[in-house]
């Protein structure tokens, strides 16, 4: 399994409001066709940066503009590329 983080600009209550419209009845974790496994991950209740290389978070801070404490995270099965999927469910977040 891999994992895909995706920094939303918006508010966190707004992407969670998008995720349960487009992935209805469902959380923690949202699913999309049993491919990618979604979440909310955070600083101070998650694991959001915990295995994170202080560099690689200090290049995130310099790309987005802040240091971000809330992340979706996507997990993607081991059974299929993922690439057309991640696009298809961040086209669902924006």
């Amino acid at each position: 399994m891999r994992t895909v983080f995706v920094f939303p600009a918006g508010e966190r209550a707004e992407t969670v409001a998008a995720l349960d419209r487009h992935l209805p009845k469902q959380r923690h974790p949202w699913t999309l066709d049993g491919n990618l496994y979604i979440d909310i991950d955070d600083e101070q209740a998650g694991h959001l940066f915990s295995d994170w290389d202080p560099e690689d978070v200090a290049i995130l801070e310099a790309a987005i503009g802040h240091h971000p404490t809330w992340a979706v995270q996507i997990d993607v099965s081991g059974r299929i590329d993922g690439t057309a999927e991640i696009h298809q469910m961040i086209a669902l977040l924006l």
